[in-house]
């Protein structure tokens, strides 16, 4: 038998026994460790007690690795200072579940000139034991990592001076992780940019017309398309017309005929103003008369109430009241400024009439 062993007591394998018929667990919590009384001690299965116990505390950590459980716990560096010679683990009723012996280790004050925490730990062989029925507690407080699972397999990673972990320690990767992002952004972006419908999405499918529906191959060609074109087409074809008619119908002349009554005002400051649709080129006014021989005989240049404006004229007079100007045009607006006297274009209640061509 090896110098150093660990063995599980009889009241351990009768708690795990209990447990078993009871359908319930043996719950470890606590680990002692002892000076075995000042001398080396031999584990036995009748043991109830260590030798010699000089420390108790709750399990820090354990682990099990195929047929052996590994507990462990610390000291607090501040216990008081003993050489450990026996280790054991108990129940939380306080039963002695697993004892073993130890290489001595001395276990010193921070007065001593050593700090640190004092970590032990123990393996049982549980070849023989029904894991299933034994559940064992850790204490919450306890937050540390052994040195000796530091970068190890099934241990824990370290971290390098650049505070990451190092690549040794990293698994197998099976994949770029140097360019797989920017790949998957650049392929994510060239999905994106394809307006080829690459996942061959219908019409019917998002509720949305299709070409047949949307424009036929007969209404296409009334606009003078082919069967492929698409309905913007047909909209750019209809603004083309639109656009053709309204400048064809901005080059034709422009008429307006109407009439108005005199009121007898005039002059520039209050004239009778008229508000033509077009900016005229040319406009003809005429009194209303009694007879057609009124109209044609009348002497247009002297006593006829007939007035004539053209493009270039800045206003109308007679020849024989040149002081007096009868009518003008500024824009669109064609203003009387004759005042009530016969032959100005604005006798009281008379009725005058006027064709505009733009």
């Amino acid at each position: 038998m090896a110098e150093f062993y660990t063995v599980v007591t009889d009241a351990g394998r009768e708690a795990v026994a209990r447990a078993t018929g009871a359908g319930e667990k043996v719950n470890i919590t606590h680990f002692a460790v002892g000076d075995g009384g000042g001398s080396p001690v031999t584990p036995n299965e009748s043991q109830t007690q260590l030798v010699g116990e000089c420390w108790r505390g709750l399990v820090a950590t354990y682990k099990q690795e195929g047929t052996s459980l590994i507990i462990d716990t610390y000291i607090p560096a501040d216990e008081e200072s003993f050489t450990a010679r026996e280790m054991g683990v108990f129940t939380s009723d306080g039963v002695l579940f697993a004892v073993c012996n130890t290489p001595e280790m001395r276990k010193v004050l921070p007065s001593e000139g050593a700090v640190g925490n004092f970590t032990l730990g123990m393996v049982l062989d549980v070849s023989n034991i029904d894991m299933r029925y034994i559940e064992i507690h850790t204490d919450p407080k306890l937050d540390f990592i052994k040195n000796s699972e530091k970068g190890q397999s099934n241990g824990v990673a370290t971290l390098g001076e650049d505070g990451k972990i190092q690549k040794s320690q990293l698994p197998e990767l099976d994949f770029d992780s140097a360019g797989s992002a920017a790949a998957v952004q650049g392929n994510l972006n060239a999905h994106i940019n394809n307006k080829q419908n690459p996942h061959g999405v219908t019409a019917a499918q998002v509720g949305a017309y299709d070409k047949n529906q949307s424009l036929t191959s007969t209404t296409a060609q009334l606009f003078g398309l082919d069967a492929s074109a698409v309905p913007d087409a047909v909209f750019n074809k209809i603004k083309t017309l639109i656009d053709s008619a309204n400048s064809n119908a901005d080059n034709k002349a422009k008429i307006q005929i109407g009439s108005y009554i005199g009121t007898g005002t005039g002059g520039d400051s209050n004239p009778t103003v008229i508000n033509l649709n077009f900016t005229p080129k040319f406009i003809v006014i005429a009194g209303s008369y009694s007879s057609e021989s009124d109209f044609i005989y009348t002497n247009f240049s002297t006593n006829s109430e007939f007035g004539i404006w053209f493009e270039g004229v800045t206003s109308h007079k007679v020849s024989n009241y040149p002081e007096y100007a009868r009518f003008n045009v500024s824009g669109n607006t064609l203003k009387i400024t004759g005042s009530n006297s016969g032959y100005q274009f604005n006798e009281t209640g008379k009725k005058y009439v006027y064709f505009a061509i733009g």
